[in-house]
């Protein structure tokens, strides 16, 4: 039947179009954006709280710090999400002689676990100087940690395995030959049950890029390069370092850092990939080296590599165009060359103005594709902790915080700044860092919420902050 062939009486049709009408003004009320907004937002346009601080951690601030004992600088290096949801977030704490690696783990809900360590905290102190700059959890739930420790005039790297709880398992240190500087600054964990620590060798003539491979008990992997050891020396004089490694389900090792080319003066950003031998793969970009110049001969890091679920690889770090340093991220198609479907050729510069300072240390990839990064910005009268949101093509993100950039502004007065990132199983995005209140520094640790765990409003004052 046609519905157009009904009679329908003339009081139904009134009350057909009072309905519609009705709607339509709701309509008008809450999607048509208004002028008058001083706030930014425009009154009656839903808005999403995408990117913004998760007020349900340490209700309702959507952050926490932490000042240890020894009432000086405490620092958040690098965080991850163990498997039941709880945070560990991995430094140092000063004790006002020296430096100790820290290791904090807090509910989903920002309290410390007082399951973990003694009330949430576990410091590793064997009465010498050493940090934490690297952090990865083993597919059985170990924590592993690398950094440095101190030895009157040389550092060696060390490595810490903890249990899940904070027990520690063990700990071992590797030196290279002579009196020199060995330091971790980052650490994997293999599907095969081993670990990677990437790092830097400063010897009396070069700085090298050294890769070591350590079994479940952190002995050198005799199977991988020179008995557990690589070491990268570009073309032989070049000033090369490691700063971040990841695994990709073949076992092949990525590593992402810098290298200084023969007859330049400043760094190149640098990746390289391993076989599971410790051999360079040739079929990566130009014989297992892949290396970056931006505009100039000027200082390019990569300072943290992720992978993404399609095997592309992903490097946050920072570009000088001469006058300060960008935010710099890439994207790298499986062969080692630059993704052209990803920003301008495979690369996004954050901010394009000159003038202000913008460093990048920590990445994180979404299940959807979103790409986070985290860092330290310096436009505006203090250092300000930032995290960019990218959408999976290179764009800033303009559904996520502020037209794609977070930016903390929780304390009044004080220097922050972004490290780590991760991102939990529901989207939300935990971040880790340090906040500086004009005395010492107390490790920062926020968390904003995901694109799919974003309630949304049409009230602009509801808005968090």
């Amino acid at each position: 039947m046609n519905i157009s062939q009904v009679d329908i009486p003339i009081t139904d049709w009134r009350r057909v179009l009072m309905k519609r009408s009705f709607v339509f003004l709701l309509f008008l009320l809450l999607c048509l954006p208004s002028c008058d907004s001083d706030d930014g937002y425009a009154p009656g346009v839903f808005h999403s709280f995408f990117g913004k601080l998760d007020t349900s951690f340490n209700k309702p601030e959507g952050f926490v710090l932490f000042d240890g004992p020894f009432s000086e600088n405490d620092t958040g290096v690098e965080t991850l999400i163990q498997s039941d949801g709880k945070i560990i977030v991995m430094g140092y704490s000063f004790d006002g002689v020296k430096n100790q690696v820290l290791l904090l783990r807090y509910n989903p809900d920002g309290t410390l676990d007082n399951l973990f360590g003694t009330n949430g905290t576990v410091y590793f102190d064997d009465g010498l100087d050493q940090k934490g700059l690297g952090l990865a959890l083993a597919a059985d739930g170990s924590i592993i940690v690398a950094g440095y420790v101190r030895y009157n005039t040389k550092r060696d790297i060390l490595v810490l395995k903890y249990e899940p709880d904070g027990t520690l398992d063990g700990f071992t240190t590797y030196s290279s030959p002579g009196e020199f500087t060995d330091i971790g600054f980052g650490a994997a964990a293999g599907p095969d049950g081993r670990f990677y620590i990437v790092g830097e060798v400063l010897g009396a003539n070069s700085q090298d890029l050294i890769l070591l491979c350590l079994d479940n008990n952190l002995n050198l992997e005799p199977g991988f390069g020179n008995n557990g050891v690589v070491t990268y020396n570009g073309s032989g004089d070049d000033n090369d370092k490691g700063f971040a490694v990841a695994i990709q389900k073949d076992g092949k090792v990525v590593v992402a850092g810098a290298d200084i080319v023969v007859g330049m003066i400043e760094e190149d950003l640098l990746v390289l990939r391993y076989h599971p031998n410790g051999v360079l793969d040739a079929s990566f970009g130009n014989n297992g080296v892949f290396k970056y110049s931006h505009t100039g001969d000027n200082a390019d890091y990569g300072n943290f590599v992720t992978l993404q679920a399609d095997g592309k690889i992903v490097v946050a770090g920072s570009a000088h165009d001469g006058n300060s340093y960008k935010i710099l991220l890439l994207r790298l198609e499986e062969n080692g060359v630059l993704d052209n479907g990803f920003a301008n050729g495979g690369a996004a510069v954050y901010p394009e103005q000159p003038g202000v300072f913008e460093y990048a240390f920590g990445v994180a990839v979404s299940s959807y594709g979103g790409i986070f990064v985290a860092g330290v910005s310096d436009n505006g009268p203090k250092n300000q902790a930032i995290v960019l949101g990218y959408d999976r093509n290179g764009n800033l993100d303009m559904d996520f915080a502020e037209n794609g950039v977070f930016t903390f502004t929780g304390l009044p007065n004080t220097d922050d700044q972004a490290n780590g990132i991760a991102i939990q199983t529901d989207g939300n995005i935990v971040v880790t860092g340090f906040s500086n209140n004009g005395v010492d520094n107390e490790v920062l640790t926020l968390r904003l919420l995901g694109q799919y765990n974003a309630p949304w409003t049409n009230d602009p004052f509801s808005l968090p902050q």
